[in-house]
């Protein structure tokens, strides 16, 4: 049974979902333009050549794919909490799918980012840790310090990683970190500011319902009222992903937010079905 949380995050998500998701994200961009203007929404907000616009044979190329992301990875809490292994072993079997990782620093260490770059996963910039309306509040001076260092942690990560694969075939195409994701999606002007000085794109999504909320809304309780939830955030998402999308969902621990393992299966399950592909936030870039 969904509790009165659960049933306000949906009511609000209904309502979003049926006004669509995109057209809010433009409304954003044009409301604050100075903080979103350069974000991305989906994919076609991307301007893909600097030369000549793509062939129509290019831009039906990306028909079918989307961009699956996965927020405040790999695991705050210590121990055994990590789900790394059980969110890859599903992406795995749905179609092979791949996913851009958006980390907080705090939370990975270089032996759980190679499990992930092995596999051909992708990592992004979220940060050192998962704090509200923090680093939207900083000084543009402020928060590029954070930004670099948090660039750079996963930057040497990357490089590491390059090393280990030197006399055979690297998964990970450099050893740059492209895609930055605000916490809770907060931007601000400094943050826009120094994003662009440091060629980084912002990655917000048309595909998203505060999986989180749900998912921690339920922490503890019965495996059904799980499944049940779980099924309420798939059925949100579904709803709204179609060909260029940018999916959010956050990465489940042991104990916390452990429903999204079964969301994110669900989703995978309702894409195939649909013929949609999940890629990187690069691959879906390079027209896969």
């Amino acid at each position: 049974m969904m509790t009165i949380q659960t049933k306000v995050l949906y009511v609000i998500w209904d309502i979003a979902t049926r006004i669509g998701m995109r057209r809010l994200g433009r409304c954003l961009q044009g409301t604050l333009p100075g903080q979103y203007q350069d974000s991305v929404f989906f994919l076609d907000n991307i301007e893909w050549q600097q030369d000549q616009e793509d062939s129509i044979d290019e831009q039906q190329s990306r028909q079918g794919y989307i961009a699956l992301t996965i927020d405040d990875g790999i695991c705050r809490t210590k121990g055994d909490h990590s789900m790394i292994h059980e969110v890859c072993e599903l992406l795995d079997r749905y179609q092979n799918s791949k996913a851009t990782f958006f980390v907080c620093t705090d939370y990975t260490t270089p032996e759980d980012a190679f499990i992930l770059l092995d596999r051909g996963h992708e990592l992004g910039n979220h940060l050192q840790k998962d704090i509200s309306n923090y680093y939207c509040n900083l000084s543009q001076r402020e928060f590029e310090r954070e930004l670099v260092q948090a660039t750079h942690h996963l930057e040497d990560i990357l490089s590491q990683h390059r090393l280990r694969h030197i006399g055979s075939q690297s998964n990970y195409p450099s050893n740059k970190i492209r895609w930055f994701r605000a916490p809770q999606g907060r931007m601000s002007l400094a943050m826009s500011k120094a994003l662009k000085n440091h060629e980084m794109i912002n990655v917000m999504g048309d595909v998203y319902c505060d999986d989180w909320a749900f998912c921690e809304a339920v922490d503890g309780k019965d495996p059904d009222v799980q499944k049940q939830i779980a099924a309420t955030v798939a059925d949100l998402l579904l709803r709204q992903v179609q060909p260029h999308s940018i999916a959010i969902f956050h990465m489940p621990e042991r104990h916390f937010r452990e429903a999204s393992l079964l969301a994110l299966e669900k989703f995978l399950k309702g894409c195939q079905r649909r013929n949609l592909k999940c890629v990187t936030m690069s691959q879906l870039a390079e027209h896969p």
